[in-house]
């Protein structure tokens, strides 16, 4: 038995017609991951972005308080720690380890040695 369709010539095109149709939900779904995808880059992207920025603004709050310290002429790093006057023992205690330290020129230590002490050549 024939059907109506097969008689008219149109199964031919209702096949075509599916095929379509399949095709047509096939690139729909594509279609969706990629907006999916171009958000999700969109998102990274912008986090990137904001990421930058606040690295910038913390790069030039650092230049500025280094800029206040260069300023003001406080170099933390020339600070005495403490003084401390020796006699005796002690003094030669610690002559002894100064005199034993070896470095290059401007190496490890600085010493301020007052009048009246005499200095060692590897210190001056």
């Amino acid at each position: 038995m024939l059907d109506l369709d097969e008689l008219l010539g149109r199964a031919s095109l209702k096949e075509r017609i599916d095929e379509l149709e399949a095709e047509n939900e096939r690139l729909q779904e594509q279609y969706e991951a990629e907006s999916d995808r171009r958000a999700e880059a969109a998102t990274a992207k912008q986090e990137a972005q904001e990421r930058a920025n606040r690295l910038e603004d913390r790069i030039a709050q650092l230049e500025g308080e280094l800029e206040r310290l260069e300023d003001d002429g406080d170099d933390p790093g020339l600070e005495f720690r403490r003084s401390e006057e020796l006699r005796g023992g002690r003094l030669d205690e610690v002559l002894e380890r100064l005199r034993s330290v070896r470095t290059e020129p401007e190496g490890a230590l600085t010493a301020v040695v007052e009048d009246g002490i005499e200095p060692m050549d590897a210190v001056l």
